[in-house]
């Protein structure tokens, strides 16, 4: 069955018929497959794009998962991975070790790091400058996604310092992309006070009382409610976000 006959939907059958038909969806139409739960239906209409474009040919990237430590201050009731720092199984990478991962599996053909790991409490922000720097000198085109919301709000408590010179800082040592755990945080009831938004390609920091456009950015997490509201607000694209309580 073609498109739409093959969409159950109504309303994304509708939509379909306009991507069918080269017709550009609008700022409804987006807010509603953005919060659909007909993912199906919503895959069918995104194979059918995908296959117009680049036909049976799939693209893959080839990454590492680099944990630098399991010691956390928190105890996610999801997480089997966080232990106490005196722990028999805690670890914590040393820039040595970081270095003898990344070139090995630099070995094996990798084209991006995906980093994460926990809240440590002795870790300075410099740490984690040096591991992203160390990471860019064996392999300079890696990209980097690293550290989680729930980090990069931990990294400026902890180093009191703003969290906009937290993602200055890590974006000018390597950081290209967040990865979307932690940002659990962006729900409509939660008491946000600060933003991270894209606009056209940017990260842009909003708050009630100044707006700071720090540089290219791409964040891994769609949160709709929050995107709807920034969306209305700004009458501007908003292709990624994601928001921190700090």
């Amino acid at each position: 069955m073609a498109l739409p006959d093959n969409i159950q939907n109504k309303k994304l059958r509708s939509i379909a018929e306009k991507v069918r038909d080269n017709i550009p969806v609008g700022e409804e139409d987006a807010l509603y497959m953005l919060t659909t739960d007909d993912i199906l239906d919503l895959g069918a209409i995104a194979h059918y794009i995908r296959t117009k474009f680049h036909g049976d040919i799939a693209y893959y990237g080839v990454n590492m998962n680099l944990n630098y430590t399991n010691i956390c201050e928190l105890r996610c009731p999801l997480c089997a991975f966080s232990c106490d720092e005196n722990d028999e199984k805690a670890f914590l990478l040393s820039p040595d070790d970081i270095e003898q991962k990344i070139y090995s599996a630099d070995s094996s053909g990798i084209d991006e790091v995906h980093i994460v790991g926990g809240l440590h409490p002795n870790l300075t922000i410099d740490y984690f400058e040096q591991m992203l720097r160390i990471i860019k000198k064996i392999k300079p085109d890696m990209h980097i996604v690293a550290f989680t919301a729930v980090e990069y709000d931990y990294f400026a408590k902890k180093n009191k310092i703003p969290i906009e010179e937290v993602f200055k800082r890590l974006m000018d040592a390597g950081v290209e992309a967040l990865p979307g755990g932690g940002a659990e945080y962006a729900y409509e009831d939660s008491p946000t006070e600060k933003v991270y938004i894209v606009l056209e390609g940017e990260i842009t920091v909003k708050t009630k009382k100044e707006e700071l456009t720090l540089g290219p950015m791409e964040l891994l997490y769609i949160a709709p409610n929050e995107g709807r509201e920034i969306i209305n607000k700004t009458n501007k694209p908003v292709s990624m976000m994601v928001a921190v309580s700090y």
